[in-house]
């Protein structure tokens, strides 16, 4: 799944949809007022079919502030700020809120980010709060385990990194859409539950383990309705071939075959930095509602729909 962040104005959820957008992340609680979402917006996406995730962000020094100030004091403000905005516009208290720092931190500024992001938690709740930020900050909030999902931004996280980041914000351009610039964030692995709209879940019908066929085997994996984008993630190093990729339709009418006829894809490797996504919306709109895969690989890995 795609998500999609802007600050210029409000795309239509069909349009965001048709470039390939499954959910959006937006500034909620500070800043501008014609950056912020608005309850309108956010009523219109989410009858549209399109997720809501919120960031609360004014400055790219949120994180580290003045330097004599408090830190988690000012997260829990930041938080409050989030939480009051999203309650005025009829957001559930379920939805995904991240606290940012939109700019690298010196090494010696890491540990008032930390305060920060586990200040706006201590409000949010740690089971919904997230956090922006580069490697160097994002890998500081993580390893101090304060919130539940990570949102990079600049250079692509290795293959270790995906196993733990949930969200890429591309550094190679953006597209345009109802004429709005939208950056591109990528998803690697579900987000925690919580999500509005139809943000995904982590059920077994769009993430499954997979189990190890050095001699191959065939799987079948559900698209379950969701965004058809097929991510396989396998361990550093390892490779998944598919021998056959064949896409199954949702029913059979008088000699129609099962499967959606010229779709098929053969001998095609998917590498443990390079997971995915393929795109297989031609298949959805032709009818198929699942995935069945000749595969061999040495190890189990894991397939993600969404």
């Amino acid at each position: 799944m795609r998500w999609a962040d802007y600050s210029a104005g409000a795309p239509g959820p069909g349009s965001l949809k048709a470039a390939g957008f499954g959910g959006v992340i937006r500034y909620a609680g500070l800043g501008r007022g014609t950056k912020r979402l608005t309850g309108r917006e956010y009523r219109n996406l989410v009858s549209g079919g399109v997720a809501v995730a919120l960031v609360v962000e004014l400055g790219t020094d949120d994180a580290w502030g003045s330097g004599t100030d408090d830190d988690f004091a000012r997260g829990a403000a930041f938080g409050r700020a989030g939480l009051a905005d999203a309650r005025g516009m009829g957001i559930a208290d379920s939805a995904l809120m991240a606290c940012a720092a939109d700019s690298h931190a010196a090494a010696y500024q890491l540990d008032d980010v930390v305060r920060f992001a586990s200040g706006f938690a201590s409000v949010v709740g740690r089971n919904r709060a997230g956090f922006y930020g580069f490697s160097e900050t994002l890998r500081a909030v993580h390893d101090a385990g304060v919130v539940s999902w990570y949102w990079r931004c600049g250079s692509q996280p290795t293959a270790a990194e995906r196993t733990w980041t949930h969200l890429w914000q591309r550094n190679d351009g953006t597209v345009r859409v109802d004429r709005i610039p939208c950056d591109i964030n990528e998803q690697y692995i579900p987000l925690p539950g919580g999500g509005t709209g139809s943000a995904p879940g982590n059920d077994e019908e769009t993430l499954m383990l997979i189990p190890a066929a050095p001699n191959g085997d065939h799987f079948y994996i559900p698209l379950a309705g969701r965004p058809p984008y097929l991510y396989l993630f396998a361990g550093y190093g390892d490779t998944i071939e598919i021998k056959q990729m064949d896409f199954v339709r949702s029913t059979k009418e008088g000699t129609q075959g099962d499967f959606v006829p010229g779709a098929e894809i053969r001998n095609f490797t998917f590498l443990s930095d390079r997971p995915g996504p393929l795109d297989l919306r031609s298949v959805a709109a032709a009818g198929a509602i699942g995935i069945s895969i000749w595969y061999q690989a040495k190890h189990s890995f894991t397939a993600y729909v969404g």
